[in-house]
């Protein structure tokens, strides 16, 4: 692990979100999701600030270069998500690739009210998306599910988004999707990523290490 890149690159995203240093770690956390080897890629946004956008700074591309990572960056057709630019990182520019197609199934397969248009596309999108991102395969279709039966957001399902990071866990797999992925991900934020590692344990209602 190349610890001096990663210092560099999280100095720079923390300094242009310096407003809302918590909006940083969701860039940080993706980035090493990625270099411990936890999911194939990550899914950002190129967010903008007081007129900046994030990869304004060509040093980040530079440094994401550095660590072995592939950065694609594209907008999705569809009107209502055209106006951000995606960024897709990875370790090969075919997993980004296959990232940003799969992200644009599943854009098309909604309305702009969020409303299932193709539900055998919109499926088939969300797992190839979940395990993109590597997510727990008891998450991923606890999601789908949930989304499919159109189900409420019960205070059982609240409690576990609120204590949780990065995904919504599922019911009966908390535990061990956390143990699969929450868990390394934050041990490896602790050992190389001290700011991000501030922030996320500056929150007592979320989930650090246990």
């Amino acid at each position: 692990m190349n610890r001096d890149a990663l210092l560099r690159l999280e100095k720079l995203v923390f300094e242009f979100y310096w407003k809302r240093r918590n909006f940083a770690t969701p860039f940080m956390t993706g980035v090493m999701g990625v270099l411990i080897g936890l999911k194939p890629t990550t899914l950002q946004v190129n967010d903008e600030f007081d007129g900046k956008k994030l990869l304004d700074n060509e040093i980040i591309p530079k440094i994401l270069d550095e660590l072995g990572l592939v950065l694609a960056k594209g907008r999705l057709r569809r009107a209502q998500m055209a106006k951000y630019e995606y960024l897709y990182v990875g370790k090969t520019k075919e997993l980004c690739e296959d990232l940003q197609g799969w992200y644009e199934k599943f854009s098309n397969s909604i309305s702009d009210e969020g409303k299932i248009l193709d539900r055998r596309v919109w499926i088939e999108a969300n797992n190839q998306i979940g395990e993109l991102l590597g997510y727990p395969k008891t998450a991923i279709a606890e999601y789908i599910r949930r989304q499919i039966e159109e189900l409420d957001m019960d205070d059982n399902y609240m409690m576990r988004l609120g204590r949780n990071n990065y995904y919504i866990h599922s019911e009966k797999f908390e535990e061990e999707e956390f143990r699969e992925y929450d868990l390394p991900l934050n041990l490896a934020i602790k050992e190389y990523l001290p700011k991000t590692a501030e922030i996320m344990q500056s929150n007592p209602e979320k989930r650090w290490l246990e």
